[in-house]
Formats: C-alpha cells, sequence, structure tokens
C-alpha cells in the first residue's frame, strides 16, 4: 500500500512538474512557428532579386541591340559589362539562400504573391538567416498605409538556424499589392507585391 502511495504522489509530483515547465513556457513567450503566422525573409529577398534581374535582363538586351548595332562605344560595353555582373551577383544571391529545411523550420511560411491570395494568414514573425543582419521590417498596403512592423531586437530562435522580429501588436495579412520593406544593417529593400 505505501508502494502504491508512493508511485501516486511521485506521478503527481512529476505532473505537476511538467504542467509547470509547460506554463512556464507559454509565459516566456516561446516562438511556434505554423503554416499562418510566419513569412521567411529569404522568400522576399528571392522575389526582389528575381524582379531586379528581369529589370537587368530588359536594360542588357538594349545596350547589346546598340552594340549589335555598331553604335556603341566603350562607355556602352563597360556599362553593359557592369548590368551582366551585377546581374551575375544577384543570382548568386538567390543561389545561397537557404532553404528552410536546412534551416530546421519545419512549417511552411506564408506564400507571397504570385502564389493564391489572399490566405487566411495572420502574420507574427519574419524570420530570416541567422548571418543576415535584419534591424527592421514594416509592411504597408496599397495605399501605403502601415499594417505591421517589428519591435526590438531579433531574437534567435531555438533548435534552429534562423533568427526572428516580431511584429508584436500589428499582426496583419497580406493584402495583393502590398509591400514589404526590410531594413538591414547593410541598407534596405523594397518587395512590392503586385500581381502580373
Amino acid at each position: 500500500m505505501k508502494t502504491k502511495i508512493l508511485f501516486f504522489l511521485f506521478c503527481s509530483f512529476f505532473f505537476l512538474q511538467s504542467c509547470g515547465s509547460a506554463q512556464e513556457e507559454k509565459n516566456n513567450g516561446s516562438v511556434v512557428l505554423t503554416d499562418k503566422n510566419f513569412i521567411y525573409e529569404g522568400d522576399l529577398r528571392k522575389f526582389y532579386l528575381n524582379h531586379e534581374i528581369d529589370n537587368l535582363e530588359i536594360k542588357i538586351k538594349e545596350l547589346q541591340e546598340i552594340i549589335n548595332n555598331n553604335q556603341g562605344d566603350k562607355d556602352v560595353k563597360k556599362q553593359l559589362d557592369q548590368l551582366v555582373a551585377q546581374k551575375e551577383n544577384y543570382q548568386t544571391q538567390i543561389e545561397n539562400t537557404a532553404d528552410l529545411k536546412s534551416l530546421r523550420i519545419r512549417a511552411r511560411p506564408i506564400p507571397i504573391p504570385p502564389k493564391p491570395l489572399p490566405c487566411d494568414c495572420l502574420i507574427q514573425y519574419i524570420i530570416f538567416e541567422n548571418n543576415r543582419d535584419i534591424v527592421g521590417v514594416s509592411y504597408l498596403n496599397k495605399e501605403t498605409k502601415l499594417l505591421g512592423s517589428t519591435m526590438g531586437k531579433a531574437n534567435k530562435l531555438p533548435n534552429s538556424e534562423v533568427k526572428y522580429l516580431d511584429f508584436k501588436d500589428s499582426s496583419f495579412t497580406i493584402e495583393d499589392e502590398g509591400s514589404f520593406q526590410i531594413k538591414s544593417g547593410n541598407g534596405s529593400y523594397t518587395v512590392n507585391l503586385v500581381e502580373n
């Protein structure tokens, strides 16, 4: 009988401890990524870089036509070489952007256009690779009204290779023609989510 009572007390103690630690984890604000609450900055960066590559290809084609018509001089050739180098740089950046599996993230991020929109997603976080120096992110709708912005310092997501910023008190959904403004230690870029 004493053994049963001791066993019962031990199990009760263990159960209370595990409930307490789960509650502490919840109170400590642990982040849980789902398929509907975060966006991956790498996807935004690829979207932006692909758009920039499309613009560069138009300019490269124009300069090649000038050169092919024997109307170009050394400056036109130099400009063409710079644009080709910039395009290759952007392509390298795209190739070097990690996919989420390699970063040990199981959930899938909210898709950006031209994926189907709208979704019933409420963006709470933006995640990015540890080597990225993201200091702030804002989201504006097509009327340039601020719908969400990150606050505070980037935090490392436990058991992963990413950091995240929290859209505290401003969770939002993505609109078809909104835009993200991403600020990093190296500068900033804007991703316009206009569907073609």
